[in-house]
């Protein structure tokens, strides 16, 4: 990115910002993310010299981890609980096959 940036500077357009994107990972289960620290550490190195603002975005990084999803479970049809939540309401076990921790708020017996 910084390659590109030099590049178009020589021919006249000039870069001030760059944009890092994407957000901070974060971690759910057991899933290996970067710190915050280590990556500033990576930027600096890459770049230190430039007259570039780096701009990082902390995405899902500052909430991601302050939220739950509170269901009802409806009724059991074969081997599935059927409950009053909705793809809608968590999308990323669909989309990417993220794993979120399921916990029982009440424990009854199912018999």
């Amino acid at each position: 990115m910084l390659d590109l940036a030099n590049r178009l500077d020589q021919i006249g357009l000039e870069i001030k910002i760059i944009d890092m994107g994407g957000g901070l990972g974060v971690r759910y289960i057991d899933e290996e993310t970067s710190a915050p620290a280590e990556l500033m550490e990576i930027y600096q190195d890459v770049f230190s010299g430039t007259n570039k603002r780096i701009f990082l975005e902390p995405g899902r990084s500052i909430a991601a981890n302050a939220g739950i999803l509170l269901a009802k479970v409806e009724y059991l049809k074969n081997n599935f609980l059927i409950t009053d939540a909705a793809m809608n309401d968590l999308l990323r076990p669909a989309l990417y096959k993220a794993n979120h921790q399921v916990v029982p708020l009440l424990e009854q017996n199912m018999s």
